[in-house]
């Protein structure tokens, strides 16, 4: 099932999605993840993040999800730069945020029927993207916590900031990262057959099978009303 030569033949689709979810719940509980994800992500993301904040310096810091009633385990904490003075302090939950996106990308792209070398270097470089999107996030996040919290802040940080809470604690962006960044380094187009779903879309399927069969019912009697014109048509000898 998972013989992968050189030039694979396209894979169905069922098959893919099958494989593609077993994968996924897999590795979204692999053991561990709960924990060496947020610290992985809390390693590289600090120095970023802190670029961001200016004067202010950025703490990011993993946190036990066992011990939250809301399950975070992540902390950003933003400080003068004497240290001695917070001015925001913000909890996420990454491993759902963050884990959950790249487990399902990386499952679709082991599920898509490539090259194995070309597997391996299409999952190197979407986890990379994907965790290049979660800094975006993340950045744009700061950022307009850092407006809302300025000193002679205006409303329009203050909601600026309530849609990056918002767009940050939705499920659209993390699945539209997956699915873009699927389509970026898998090509799934060219590896995936498509044909089982197409009966399910507008003007596919059974309608297309009925408008068919009605195309070529009305072929017949159209070859059957010539046949009967040319019986009933009269010879040159009749008067």
């Amino acid at each position: 099932m998972w013989h992968n030569p050189s030039r694979a033949a396209p894979k169905p689709v069922l098959a893919f999605a099958l494989q593609a979810a077993a994968l996924t719940l897999l590795l979204v509980f692999l053991p561990g993840s709960r924990t060496l994800y947020p610290r992985l992500f809390a390693a590289h993301a600090e120095p970023v993040l802190d670029a961001l904040g200016g004067e202010r310096q950025l703490r990011v810091a993993t946190l036990d999800p066992a011990l939250r009633s809301d399950r975070a385990d992540l902390r950003i904490v933003s400080l003068d730069p004497r240290g001695d003075l917070r001015h925001w302090r913000i909890a996420v939950r990454l491993w759902s945020r963050g884990w959950w996106p790249t487990a399902a990308a990386s499952a679709m792209i082991l599920a898509t029927p490539l090259a194995w070398r070309r597997r391996l270097a299409a999952l190197v470089a979407g986890i990379a993207l994907l965790d290049l999107l979660l800094l975006l996030r993340l950045g744009l996040l700061v950022l307009a916590l850092d407006a809302a919290t300025a000193p002679g802040g205006s409303g329009s940080g203050s909601r600026a900031l309530q849609v990056n809470v918002e767009s940050f604690n939705s499920w659209v962006a993390p699945l539209v990262s997956v699915l873009l960044v699927w389509a970026v380094v898998a090509r799934p187009g060219a590896h995936i057959d498509l044909r089982g779903i197409r009966r399910w879309l507008p003007g596919q399927g059974a309608a297309g099978g009925v408008g068919q069969e009605g195309e070529q019912q009305r072929q017949r009697e159209a070859e059957g009303d010539e046949a009967g014109a040319g019986g009933d048509r009269p010879g040159r000898g009749e008067p």
